[in-house]
């Protein structure tokens, strides 16, 4: 929806804290389709979505060769996605479609979908209990984890601070079992998120971590605002610092679990291994 020129993403809290896991475009699409609904209303007569690549393209910044081809693949993928809602008090858990249909108009250059009836709920006719900021706010970053922590911590910015359990958090980025050591939960996840949150949006974040014992068990986030946060420039089209390109030269093992990190957190590796022959310039 827009309200004083931007477009607001608006989300009931029960979809900020559900488990789910989405790449970099997949989530972006999500937000672009979101930023569209008048969250007050209902949506239950109107579900169907344009989103075209030129203007997807100018709102993320992203470089216009093979914008509609990425768009096309990440709407592909959103199709087979899922969101786990748990209760805590009565341990249930209800799994979601993101999307019910999507269709590809190849010469106009746009993608059509519908969210599914289900997700609906959480998306429109929102009077309470939800999480609402501009899309500009989450338009630079380029590390799906950023994304959801944004959400995250953005829930709680007026009170300044949030205590969320290492399980909790590992719940909602679904890392429950790609991270299952803490060190490297928090040095491949929670270290480069909030780092990218306070280069790239107007958050300003920092945490402590409580321990039960010898073991971390919760992590306390004090949230702040940048007193005059710059209007955010497009993202420049390099991958985040823990996700640069490997060397053309690397043993066997170790190119295996980079490869297998880069998947974790969305990214593609023989993508980064071609950027990273083209070189800054993108030539050959």
């Amino acid at each position: 929806m827009k309200r004083g020129g931007s477009m607001l993403v608006t989300k009931a809290n029960a979809i900020v804290e559900a488990s789910y896991r989405l790449t970099l475009q997949e989530q972006r699409l999500v937000l672009f389709c979101v930023a569209q609904v008048d969250s007050r209303q209902s949506l239950e007569q109107q579900r169907t979505f344009v989103v075209e690549a030129a203007p997807f393209r100018e709102t993320f910044g992203l470089s216009a060769e093979k914008v509609y081809e990425e768009l096309k693949d990440a709407a592909v993928r959103l199709f087979e996605r899922k969101v786990t809602l748990s209760d805590a008090q009565t341990g249930q858990e209800t799994l979601l479609r993101w999307v019910s249909m999507i269709r590809y108009q190849n010469r106009r250059g746009r993608v059509v979908l519908n969210f599914s009836p289900e997700m609906l709920p959480f998306i429109s006719a929102l009077k309470d209990r939800f999480t609402s900021y501009p899309l500009e706010s989450v338009a630079r970053l380029s590390s799906t984890f950023a994304i959801r922590m944004f959400e995250v911590l953005a829930q709680y910015a007026g009170l300044g601070r949030r205590q969320v359990t290492v399980e909790q958090l590992r719940r909602w980025l679904d890392c429950v079992d790609s991270y299952p050591r803490f060190s490297e939960f928090e040095r491949w996840v929670v270290a480069p998120a909030v780092a990218q949150l306070n280069e790239r949006t107007e958050l300003r974040i920092r945490y402590d971590k409580g321990k039960i014992g010898r073991n971390v068990s919760h992590f306390e986030f004090v949230i702040g605002r940048a007193p005059s946060a710059p209007k955010p420039k497009a993202p420049a089209q390099t991958a985040p610092a823990k996700a640069v390109a490997p060397p053309t030269a690397r043993a066997d093992d170790e190119r295996r679990e980079w490869e297998a990190h880069m998947r974790r957190l969305g990214y593609d590796p023989e993508e980064l291994m071609a950027r990273s022959r083209r070189g800054p310039s993108g030539e050959s």
